[in-house]
């Protein structure tokens, strides 16, 4: 019987209540480590800066109203007394990492706190998918080290929080230079948020389905993706499905074939082909090599 929730809390301290509104943390740094059949608060606020990572599973972050799918490598900024929940659709298995405004001041430059601070947007904070995985890697790094306490532990977890937190800042620096957040470009973040929550259907990833989907020709929609994010529409939406394909492997125990079924590869083949040629690993080696 899978367990429903599990939680390696920094210090102990009982941070939800159902009744709960509002949260507050009361030192610089904690993380959390929980998986819900159901998210178990209503829309609340924190006093601090929250990272939500989701390891897997998929849903929906609605804040201000405004609902982004989420799926395995979603990241969302969430700001302080800003109103927000989580709406699940499939067993979601998340990592919180929450810092405070003086954790800001101590670590990062005053430009960098005003970028942070200024997000208005609503979907996950990373474009690119190296980030992704490079994002990914740390997570799984400080879950690791945060189960099993060691001498300078407590220096490594704020060093990879503050990797994870440059990550974001790059991104925010990359798409605000290509105007990715202003409102007239919103459309480019609508896609990319799309393919991340539809990766396991290839179907609906076809030009043909982006374009009418976005009321973009099939012709103009890669060249539209291009000029926007400098990153090719198809090679995009491959990266993601391999990091897609990534994440399962790490993260659960399914055979190979069966993650070729639920990512709708054609066959296994085909899948341990295409891992291969951008990996140059098999599925299994990538496996074994990183669990060990």
């Amino acid at each position: 019987i899978r367990q429903q929730s599990h939680d390696f809390n920094i210090s102990i301290i009982l941070l939800y209540f159902c009744t709960m509104k509002r949260e507050n943390m009361f030192q610089a740094f904690e993380l959390i480590v929980r998986e819900y059949n159901t998210f178990p608060l209503p829309v609340h606020q924190h006093t601090f800066f929250e990272l939500a990572y989701i390891v897997s599973g998929t849903g929906t972050f609605q804040v201000s109203l405004h609902d982004t799918p989420y799926s395995a490598g979603s990241l969302f900024l969430i700001l302080p007394n800003t109103s927000h929940v989580f709406k699940i659709e499939s067993y979601s298995h998340f990592v919180y990492l929450r810092f405070t405004e003086h954790y800001l001041e101590q670590y990062f430059t005053s430009d960098e706190r005003d970028l942070i601070r200024s997000v208005q947007h609503t979907g996950s904070v990373l474009c690119d998918p190296k980030d992704r995985e490079n994002v990914r890697d740390l997570v799984n790094v400080i879950v690791r080290e945060y189960t099993q306490v060691r001498v300078y532990s407590n220096e490594l977890l704020n060093y990879w929080l503050r990797s994870i937190i440059v990550l974001i800042v790059r991104n925010l620096i990359v798409s605000e230079s290509l105007g990715v957040f202003r409102v007239e470009e919103e459309k480019i973040m609508q896609i990319i948020q799309y393919i991340q929550a539809h990766i396991r259907e290839p179907r609906l990833l076809q030009l043909a389905s982006l374009g009418q989907r976005f009321h973009l020709s099939e012709t103009y929609i890669g060249r539209y993706f291009k000029s926007h994010t400098n990153e090719n529409l198809k090679d995009y939406i491959l990266r993601c499905r391999l990091a897609s394909v990534e994440d399962l492997l790490l993260h659960t125990s399914m055979r190979i074939n069966e993650i070729a079924a639920i990512m709708n590869y054609t066959d296994e083949s085909h899948l341990i082909r295409e891992f291969k040629k951008y990996k140059n690993m098999s599925p299994s080696d990538f496996r074994s090599g990183r669990k060990n």
